[in-house]
């Protein structure tokens, strides 16, 4: 009987650390929120819809077509503002755009587009882009 209820402690305390563990790796593991599909809600983008994969794909559609470019993004939200960049390949040559965003207290997505030949903006003006999330997910 003594040697079953050592028995029961020790799994007791083997599933306590491997909860602890994983814990800890869940909060260690790198997450993207920006991976899924973001409606770009002003009235002049004409209905556009941006997906974000996690593997650094980029895909842009409107009125239901993807554009034909190849486009991959890099993202870093440790600093404030994030630092987006977006880099589309075209007639052989590459461009990237270096934008920042921020995530608005409604979990919308907020970004400040950059030109390729010049530097990222430091602050938000009138013109940044908003966008809401549509699916978590790519399709």
């Amino acid at each position: 009987m003594k040697n079953r209820s050592r028995l029961i402690d020790l799994l007791l305390i083997v599933v306590v650390i491997a909860l602890g563990c994983a814990g800890w790796w869940w909060r260690q593991s790198p997450v993207n929120p920006l991976v899924g599909r973001w409606r770009v809600l002003s009235k002049s983008s004409g209905g556009v819809t941006v997906v974000f994969a996690p593997d650094g794909h980029l895909e842009v559609w409107e009125k239901g077509k993807r554009e034909q470019e190849e486009a991959r993004y890099r993202v870093d939200l440790t600093t404030s503002p994030g630092q987006l960049d977006v880099s589309i390949h075209r007639n052989g040559r590459t461009e990237t755009y270096r934008m920042i965003c921020e995530f608005t207290p409604t979990g919308q997505l907020r970004v400040q587009e950059g030109h390729p030949k010049e530097t990222r903006p430091v602050a938000f003006t009138q013109d940044a882009e908003v966008m809401e999330r549509v699916r978590e997910s790519p399709p």
